[in-house]
């Protein structure tokens, strides 16, 4: 293996174990969207989304880095919020 096909081989573990973490994340996301149904709360709790953004994005220094993944972390809110209305 050549040093490109290392790098891309280990580009494919890491998309493995998020595509595992994504279901673990969509199944909570489904059982917090039956509480709030059965609670009578909103599905948009925006203190609890900047918590996120903060509590996460916080191990990034270089401000790039920081960014892009905020802007991953609000799409994959966005996406929880989706499937919480279904």
């Amino acid at each position: 293996m050549n040093k490109l096909e290392d790098i891309r081989a280990k580009i494919d573990e890491v998309d493995e174990q998020l595509s595992e973490l994504f279901a673990k994340r969509i199944n909570l996301v489904k059982d917090v969207s039956k509480l709030k149904h059965e609670q009578g709360l909103p599905i948009e709790d925006l203190k609890r989304e900047a918590e996120i953004l903060k509590k996460h994005s916080e191990r990034f220094s270089d401000p790039e880095d920081k960014a892009a993944y905020e802007r991953f972390q609000r799409e994959l809110i966005a996406i929880s919020k989706d499937l919480q209305k279904l």
